[in-house]
């Protein structure tokens, strides 16, 4: 059966489409010691010596993993997977909400700082995400991640990534960073097997007092009724601009929809 529209989560995500998420504590809150120390990883990424100090982080992110018999693949939040990733034009990694208050083994510096920085921003956002979603959804299991990214200017073509949906409950971009201006495009009207056809006519270039912005994937349809938002990343419009920062929040069910 179809589950009945969530009319409280933002009016409709504002009519299906996307919405502003409005916080003070967003609002306030300084990323850029974030971004600094994510910059500190990629850089210590780029040491083949530090490889077996990521791989111990994912190691225990493994048996955490096994432990709460968590469906999550250890490859949605590997860190090690930044090395293999060093010569792309995306450096990301995704951290699970309240694992460093489980993390009981000391890590290298650097990694321990990037954890907790991002952890302070997961705490902010988390419940602003979890007090929108109906008590039901939340009670069959939710899983939150924070998701840094960095991408860089080494490919060609319109997009970063082509339009797509999400899979998540929520899909949150709290914050960028661009050389250059705003490239978050979202085609909120464009549906289905219509997205390639719509995508040019419908889009909306976000800008910065738009964030953070939020709009539903697709088990956000499937579990409160709500259409995704089709979005994209237009890629970078001059050799002259290198990096575009993103911080976004995932909100997935815990068990695959």
């Amino acid at each position: 059966m179809t589950p009945p529209i969530a009319r409280d989560v933002i009016t409709e995500i504002k009519n299906q489409g996307y919405s502003r998420l409005d916080s003070t504590s967003l609002k306030n809150h300084d990323f850029s010691t974030l971004y600094k120390s994510f910059d500190r990883i990629i850089e210590l990424a780029s040491e083949p010596s530090s490889l077996e100090v990521f791989r111990a982080y994912d190691k225990t992110m493994e048996c955490y993993l096994k432990m709460n018999d968590m469906s999550l693949s250890l490859e949605t939040v590997s860190l090690t997977k930044l090395h293999k990733r060093l010569e792309t034009h995306l450096s990301s990694f995704q951290y699970m909400h309240g694992y460093l208050d489980a993390l009981k083994t000391n890590f290298d510096p650097l990694i321990h700082e990037f954890i907790v920085e991002m952890d302070k921003v997961s705490k902010i956002i988390f419940p602003l995400v979890i007090d929108l979603i109906p008590r039901h959804v939340v009670q069959e299991g939710v899983i939150g991640l924070l998701k840094a990214s960095v991408y860089h200017n080494r490919i060609e073509g319109p997009y970063l990534f082509a339009p797509h949906y999400d899979i998540t409950l929520l899909s949150v971009v709290l914050q960028t960073q661009n050389d250059g201006e705003e490239q978050l495009v979202l085609y909120p009207k464009s549906w289905g097997d219509a997205l390639r056809e719509t995508a040019t006519e419908d889009s909306y270039r976000a800008s910065s007092e738009d964030y953070p912005v939020v709009f539903c994937g697709m088990a956000g349809w499937k579990k409160m009724n709500i259409k995704p938002a089709a979005h994209t990343v237009e890629n970078f419009s001059s050799p002259s601009q290198q990096k575009r920062r993103s911080l976004l929040f995932f909100l997935i069910p815990a068990n695959p929809v």
